[in-house]
Formats: C-alpha cells, structure tokens, sequence
C-alpha cells in the first residue's frame, strides 16, 4: 500500500506539473492576443483620425451615398462645348474680351450664341467668307471648233503672199473667242480657188475625216470669179463645192457661214458682186454674210489695198468682228 501511495503522488506531481505549464502557455497566448488588440485598437483609432483629418478639407462621401451595383446607371455624353462652357462659365460672362476670344467680333464681348453643336446648321450669314465661299477656278466656256477657209483674204493677205499671217482675220476672232480657249483654226491658201482650197484642206486631215460637230466658216470664191482677169457670175461651182463638203460623205455638217465676196474691182462693173451675192444669199439663207456693207468702196480712201483686191488692216478687223456677230447671231457661242 505504501508503494502505491508513493507511485500515485508521484503521478500526481507529474500530473500537477503539466497542468502548470499549460495554463503558463494559455496566458502568454492571452497576452500576445491582448497586445495584438490593442495594436489594432490603436490603428484604428489612427485611421478615425486621420480621416477626421482629411474630412476637414474635402467632404467625404457617405455610405448612404455610394452607387448601389444593383441600379442601372445611365451617363448621357455631354456635347465639347458644353462641357468647355460648364468649366469655363467666364466664357459667356459679359466684358470687354475681345483681344483674348478671338471669336468675339467688332463688338469686343460673345454672349455665347456663336457657340453652337455640331450637328446644328449653321446660319448663312455664319456661312459667307467660309469654305462654302471658296470660289471655284473659272472654267473656259465650252465651244466647238471653228475652221475658217478661204483664199489670200483669209490670209488676211495685203498685197503680198503670205505677208500678214500675224494679222489674219481668223487670228483676231480667237482673240475674241479667246474665253472659249484655243477653238480657231486657218487655213488661207493665196490664189486657190474654192475647189482647190477644200482639196488642200482636206490634206491636213491625213484621212481623219472632217469634224461634223465643228463650225466651218467659207470665205472663197474670189479666185473663181475672177479668172485670170476676167470676171464672171457663175456661182455654180462655187456652191456645188461647199455643199459637197457640207454633205460630208453622209455625215452632214449644220453649223457655218458663207461669206460673201468683196467688191474687187473687176467685179465693180456692173456691180457684178452684187449678182454673186445675190445667189450666195439666196442659196445659205441665214448662213451668208455680206461684207460690202461696212468695206468702204472708195477708189483712194477706202477699205482695199492699192491693188484693189486685198484689203486694209482695219477692214479685215471689221470682217473679223462681223463673223464673231454672226455666230452669236446664229447661237453657235
């Protein structure tokens, strides 16, 4: 019994001694724990603080004002300007600030009514002096060709062969088409008669064929009038000839003139040129062209050369303006 007495206490010191270093280790847990409270305690107490801080100089959203997840929230896009006014609102405040906006006009100050959206339509006063002021490059009015044909006179010829081609008539109605662009052409062969004057221009066209849409002006004849010096009224040829290249192998040409001739002086006994004109007028109708009418027919001061056949300088001008008439008259330009 006395043995086991002793076996039990010293089981029961065992025993006491376990169960005093457990409670030793559960209250430095305790402690630690405590400590770590504190800590936060602090921490807290910190934050609260700082926050008191911070809410002194800027307000602090509640929760009560927090966005709830759960509603939908639409944002409407707001327009530039109107967002460039709502942070600038010194933009529409009267005042003299026209060196600063440029935008502001004679009258140094903007109300804000020249500020306007961009899909709005701009006033047509708003419009003048912008894009939809840029004035377009003036175009050349368009207008067909215009062939002229003829003899020495077409040349603008004084006496001389070929001695003023720079003069020409046909050079001076470019001149005067010359907003039309470059559309004059001529052809002036010295002493051809018309049937040869066709044939030579023909030539030029190396098998191209003659242009239909083109205005043809005719001033020959004269050397099929006068033949080696003898003067005649046959008009025959001379139209069976335009007509000819008018018809144009099937193709017809309805824009020309036929001018008449002068009154050289182997026509002027009898006034033989007024027979020829007679017929030419008779046959073209609207298409012929007189030019005795402003051709003064003065032996010493008129409108010819000294040879009596050619002209003056200021009578081919007048021949020249007159075709230029002519084709106004007939809504050719």
């Amino acid at each position: 019994m006395v043995w086991e007495l002793s076996f039990m206490e010293g089981k029961m010191k065992v025993f006491d001694s376990s169960f005093i270093l457990v409670i030793m280790l559960c209250a430095v847990l305790l402690s630690g724990c405590s400590e770590k409270e504190e800590k936060s305690e602090e921490t807290q107490t910190a934050s609260v603080e700082s926050v008191e801080a911070v809410s002194d100089e800027q307000e602090v959203a509640t929760p009560e004002e927090k966005i709830d997840p759960q509603i939908e929230v639409t944002v409407e896009k707001q327009d530039p300007i109107e967002a460039i006014v709502d942070d600038n609102p010194e933009l529409l405040a009267d005042g003299d600030d026209s060196g600063d906006n440029p935008d502001a006009g004679d009258g140094g100050t903007d109300d804000g009514s020249s500020l306007t959206n961009p899909g709005d339509s701009a006033p047509e006063d708003a419009i003048e002096g912008g894009e939809h002021d840029h004035i377009e490059e003036e175009q050349p009015k368009q207008a067909p060709r215009i062939i002229w044909l003829g003899d020495s006179l077409t040349q603008g010829s004084l006496g001389d062969r070929d001695d003023n081609l720079a003069n020409a008539p046909y050079v001076r109605l470019a001149g005067l088409l010359s907003g039309y662009g470059n559309v004059v052409e001529g052809y002036g062969y010295y002493g051809y008669n018309t049937h040869d004057i066709l044939w030579k221009y023909g030539e030029t066209l190396n098998g191209a064929g003659k242009d239909a849409d083109a205005i043809y002006i005719f001033w020959c004849g004269s050397n099929d009038w006068v033949d080696d010096h003898v003067a005649n009224t046959e008009t025959g040829g001379v139209i069976s000839e335009i007509d000819n290249f008018l018809a144009n192998n099937g193709n017809p040409i309805s824009k020309y003139i036929v001018i008449g001739t002068t009154a050289r002086y182997q026509l002027r006994e009898g006034a033989l040129y007024e027979v020829i004109n007679a017929s030419l007028s008779g046959h073209y109708g609207a298409h012929y062209m007189d030019v005795n009418s402003f051709i003064s027919q003065d032996i010493e001061n008129g409108g010819y050369v000294i040879d009596q056949v050619h002209l003056k300088q200021e009578s081919y001008d007048k021949v020249a303006d007159a075709v230029f008439s002519k084709l106004k008259a007939l809504g050719y330009i």
